[in-house]
């Protein structure tokens, strides 16, 4: 099988070289195949499709035998046009142009499913695997009948062990774990013996000792003096694609906007965690502050700067009552730890759209024996059945794996959803499953 890794070439949030980490981490996986002399053996061959700049970043930061016969260029003229075309300032139009091409529409999908024209004629693959959400990734495959699978970053992330998972229908709000029948499946371990089993992971467990310290910060009477009505509300960032694709708001502030006055009303407290990555693009800046200064000009709403520390983290979170979140991976975080977790928008979590709904919320009607059932079922279906160790990334072998059963998935979807439902709700991924019965 002839894999080609599709490297975003696309200028996103005015860089050239957004991905250049996964770049790092399929050399490092190639190269560690090669030192074991089994890459040249296997009937599988991997190519990585760069353009100029990463392919530069590689070459400055790394040896060159490391990536030797492993990247496939793009043509000058065709970086050129990516350059003059794309590089652009991060603002709502560019950001608007990027959309087209998640999702498939305009003259800029058309252009990066010539790219892909091009380099299958360079070389003939048999699938492609990509990063994240491209719709001309998605075109080209249609089009032509190559299957091609998407990976992610996991719904855990620091101080969580961190996954990652891949996907032949898409990520996030599209992932086929939308596809599965939870009334039908069956969990594994309750929460509290996953806890027990797969801590959140860190070099130590002084990170698990946090969530029972007492909570030392300004506001921490309010927090302890409001039980039962403490709502946790992180934000997300206006140009991430949970927000752009999956959410009905279009921003930070117009989220806030819909959602605190009826949280006040009915009498909850608010608390907003701004995101740590903020700071870094204007467009996301001018967005929490509008955020910030319509928070103060609120009652019960307090805004949290510097909770970007794990213990820290872990400490609020397990103060907090309720967590309403726009498809953040926290969201999941929270049902690890048995919190209450409101998810608004489309995610791979949200499963059947079985969680509580901000209605729920508001209304008092959330049934928290179902709610415990409920997320026992979602949190066992992603960890042993959808999600892998991060850290198997790199592992050539658990790469391929990932694929094949992907491929698998992807038949069976074609031909009978009914079986395709039954093997994702019975097949083990065997990343984490594996880790607790060495435990």
């Amino acid at each position: 099988m002839k894999i080609l890794f599709y490297l975003e070439p696309h200028f996103i949030r005015e860089s050239s070289t957004q991905f250049t980490w996964i770049a790092k981490e399929i050399v490092k996986m190639y190269e560690n195949e090669f030192l074991l002399k089994k890459h040249n053996k296997s009937q599988h061959r991997l190519k990585m499709l760069v353009s100029r700049h990463v392919n530069n970043v590689l070459r400055n930061d790394l040896p060159v035998s490391s990536f030797k016969n492993l990247l496939l260029g793009i043509e000058s003229k065709d970086n050129d046009f990516i350059d003059q075309n794309y590089n652009i300032k991060w603002d709502e139009e560019a950001i608007d142009c990027w959309k087209d091409l998640l999702t498939g529409q305009g003259s800029i999908t058309n252009f990066y499913v010539t790219l892909l024209e091009k380099a299958y004629r360079e070389y003939p693959f048999d699938l492609i695997v990509y990063w994240g959400t491209n719709g001309a990734v998605k075109k080209f495959s249609n089009t032509y009948s190559i299957p091609s699978i998407s990976m992610e970053l996991g719904p855990t992330r620091n101080p969580f062990f961190e996954t990652l998972y891949f996907d032949f229908i898409g990520v996030n709000g599209n992932a086929y774990t939308n596809q599965v029948d939870l009334e039908e499946f069956e969990s594994l371990y309750s929460i509290d013996e996953i806890q027990s089993i797969l801590p959140i992971s860190m070099p130590n467990e002084k990170e698990l000792d946090a969530m029972f310290n007492v909570l030392d910060i300004d506001i921490s009477n309010m927090i302890y003096g409001n039980l039962g009505k403490n709502v946790l509300i992180p934000l997300q960032l206006l140009d991430d694609t949970n927000i752009i694709l999956y959410t009905k708001y279009q921003s930070m502030f117009e989220f806030l906007s819909d959602v605190l006055p009826k949280l006040l009303e009915k009498g909850y407290i608010c608390y907003i965690k701004p995101h740590p990555g903020n700071v870094y693009r204007e467009i996301n800046k001018l967005d929490h502050e509008k955020c910030e200064n319509f928070c103060q000009k609120q009652d019960s709403v307090y805004w949290l700067d510097n909770f970007d520390n794990a213990n820290n983290l872990l400490n609020l979170y397990s103060k907090m009552d309720y967590i309403v979140v726009l498809n953040s991976s926290v969201g999941f975080e929270n049902m690890l730890l048995k919190n209450v977790v409101i998810p608004l928008g489309k995610s791979p979590y949200n499963i059947d759209k079985n969680l509580p709904t901000l209605d729920d919320l508001l209304n008092e009607t959330i049934n928290l024996e179902l709610y415990e059932e409920t997320i026992t079922k979602i949190v066992n279906m992603l960890l042993f059945n959808y999600l892998y160790f991060r850290r198997d990334f790199m592992s050539f072998d658990n790469f391929i794996n990932a694929i094949e059963y992907n491929i698998y998935l992807n038949d069976m979807f074609k031909k009978n959803s009914d079986k395709f439902k039954e093997q994702i709700r019975m097949k083990q991924i065997k990343s984490i499953v594996s880790y607790l019965n060495y435990k």
